[in-house]
């Protein structure tokens, strides 16, 4: 797949031009932009094709699931591979690794570079919108977590069945047992999936961005705003693509809007997977003033960095003004630290 990098004024001569791109976000990006080059940052905006959401695919890979539930009684073999396949896909899916893409708009990154420093000690990113979301945080983890055990016996049962030969032997209790998971599978996805009426807010985490910026201007800092906010990882992919060699290195801090009033470093996070932040960074951050929480409600910008082994840690800002010291002082933490550390792999 191509990769696509010019100014959103030249969006007309790439491959995707009959795909339109949504103009709050195009307005949001251009205005991040020229807030931060203000302050002194070069700041400019990476086009990238993506996925619109990654809910589409999430909910397909459940419905695979169902699907395999209903086939564990009359064949139970297909059933056992295609209840692991959805587990793998769905599992991939939601750390923002997919092992199938099929880009379907166009979306921007806006990256402010320290004019100084080519090539940053630290990365602070922020999703441009906040994701538009239909329940609360301890709901969506609530049914993920049921989502995952129900995909999870699916794919063993169907195993155990055709090993047992139990279709044989209880056929009856297999069908019906099968439907009942498939059922509760796909109500499941619909309260998960379903797309939200209201479109994605602008960015409460993308403000703190901007007001850190003139604090953060003397040092080897890169800021960055991401675009597609729904699509989990699509972002951060292109970002890394696009600066592989500068970013090989560097420590992230990936803000996210919190429910809470106060900031809180995360120390876990992801969905199938439990990702844990770089114990340094979350320390330091804790040291600031940052209380320590846990987030599993969803994928943040910083779980694919997770993922491949980068040093990274999510802040949730609460929207004090206290927020914007801690944040500081653990990015210029990081950076005098950079020296010191070895760079992490790509993984």
């Amino acid at each position: 797949r191509r990769r696509v990098r010019r100014p959103f004024s030249r969006l007309h001569n790439v491959a995707m031009s009959d795909v339109p791109f949504d103009e709050r976000e195009r307005a949001e990006a251009e205005r991040v932009a020229d807030a931060l080059r203000e302050v002194g940052y070069a700041a400019h905006v990476e086009s990238f094709e993506a996925r619109e959401s990654s809910a589409p695919w999430l909910a397909a890979y459940a419905g695979l699931s169902a699907l395999a539930a209903l086939l564990v009684s009359p064949l139970p073999l297909v059933a056992a591979l295609l209840g692991t396949a959805s587990v793998v896909l769905h599992a991939r899916e939601s750390d923002g690794r997919p092992l199938l893409v099929r880009a379907s708009c166009i979306a921007g990154n806006v990256v402010a570079l320290a004019r100084h420093a080519p090539v940053p000690d630290v990365v602070v990113v922020a999703p441009l919108a906040d994701r538009a979301e239909r329940l609360s945080a301890r709901a969506r983890r609530a049914l993920s977590l049921l989502l995952q055990i129900l995909m999870v016996a699916v794919a063993a049962g169907a195993a155990v069945a055709w090993v047992a030969e139990a279709e044989a032997k209880l056929p009856g209790a297999v069908a019906a047992g099968g439907a009942g998971v498939a059922l509760a599978l796909v109500v499941c996805t619909l309260s998960l999936y379903r797309p939200p009426r209201a479109a994605p807010s602008a960015g409460a985490a993308a403000e703190v961005l901007v007001s850190v910026a003139p604090l953060l201007a003397g040092g080897r800092f890169w800021l960055v705003a991401t675009g597609a906010p729904d699509a989990t990882g699509d972002a951060v992919r292109a970002l890394l693509e696009e600066h592989r060699a500068e970013l090989s290195g560097c420590a992230w801090l990936s803000l996210e809007t919190g429910s809470e009033d106060r900031l809180v470093a995360v120390s876990e996070e992801g969905h199938w997977r439990e990702r844990r932040a770089d114990r340094w960074l979350l320390d330091t951050a804790e040291e600031a003033g940052a209380t320590v929480g846990s987030y599993r409600a969803g994928p943040t910008n910083a779980t694919p960095l997770l993922a491949r082994r980068r040093r990274a840690l999510t802040l949730l800002v609460g929207g004090r003004a206290d927020d914007v010291r801690i944040l500081v002082e653990t990015a210029e933490a990081a950076a005098a630290s950079a020296g010191r550390r070895a760079p992490s792999s790509d993984g």
